[in-house]
């Protein structure tokens, strides 16, 4: 299908959208999310990623305006680092071995190498974040200590991308239903899964492509956006910015439809009939075709 349309394309003024991201390691291959934002110069990224070659990496691949930090973001409180075989399974919660050995396939990169002492940072600790528009959280089980550590930095936070666990890959880590309860609370509502990691369990064993996958599912990416009953609540720009996240980061052009006639900005109609004609003749018949 043909890359959608840019939100930017009919609203060119929404302010810059600033983007954190708390686990900021670069995988092979894999694209972040809010990679369309940068390119096109919508947003800035703070990141936040101890591994150093990580860092290095993320700082000379963007460069300015972009901002790039070493700390260990969680509850603020001393603790321990877990180094695991694959750099981006260490955490801040040592690996649960007997849970992890019904899972061969993923034992062996969230082995334990060697552990050492971190002071951690406060999210509302980071004088350099004055406000936060997308968070994404990617810290193998500590995200919930990162959110707690936000603060009032979460009541203008407007999406959350947050990576979850339905089974404790870490010990003691909090779970799926613990960072829904907390962000429920916290003004936010469930909108969408990413991806979902589903792998065998033990004995069971194939590389026949047809079942890959089957059936336990391990850990995912889920999207947290505003309650929508609040939208009154949100100023004008927020609510736009809004709508921008909702088209740019998941292309949900409903939910970002539903906001912008939410707008009572004085000429607001015109553009927003504009974008509700995109959206019908650009996206959803592509879809039906």
């Amino acid at each position: 299908m043909p890359r959608m349309f840019s939100f930017f394309d009919v609203f060119p003024a929404v302010e810059r959208i600033e983007v954190v991201d708390v686990g900021a390691l670069p995988l092979p291959g894999v694209e972040e999310i809010y990679a369309p934002l940068i390119t096109s110069e919508r947003g800035r990224l703070t990141a936040f990623e101890p591994n150093p070659e990580g860092l290095d990496a993320l700082r000379g691949k963007l460069g300015e305006p972009h901002r790039f930090f070493p700390h260990v973001i969680g509850s603020g409180e001393p603790a321990t680092f877990h180094e695991a075989e694959a750099p981006a399974c260490g955490s801040l919660y040592p690996p649960n071995e007997p849970l992890l050995n019904f899972f061969p396939d993923v034992a062996p990169f969230m082995r334990l190498r060697n552990t050492h002492a971190v002071e951690t940072r406060r999210l509302d600790s980071i004088k350099e974040i004055e406000r936060i528009d997308f968070l994404k959280l990617d810290v193998q089980g500590a995200e919930l200590d990162v959110l707690k550590g936000a603060g009032d930095l979460l009541k203008d936070t407007l999406v959350i991308l947050t990576e979850v666990e339905f089974l404790p890959l870490y010990k003691g880590q909090p779970l799926f239903a613990d960072v829904d309860t907390f962000l429920r609370g916290a003004g936010f509502q469930f909108h969408v899964f990413g991806t979902l990691a589903r792998r065998f369990v033990w004995p069971l064993q194939t590389t026949d492509a047809s079942v890959l996958g089957l059936n336990q599912t391990l850990w995912g990416d889920a999207m947290y956006i505003r309650d929508l009953t609040t939208l009154g609540d949100l100023p004008v720009a927020r609510r736009m910015m809004l709508a921008a996240l909702m088209h740019e980061l998941c292309g949900s052009v409903d939910i970002a439809l539903l906001i912008l006639q939410s707008l009572a900005e004085p000429g607001a109609g015109p553009a927003v009939e504009a974008y509700r004609q995109r959206v019908l003749n650009e996206v959803l018949n592509v879809r039906r075709s």
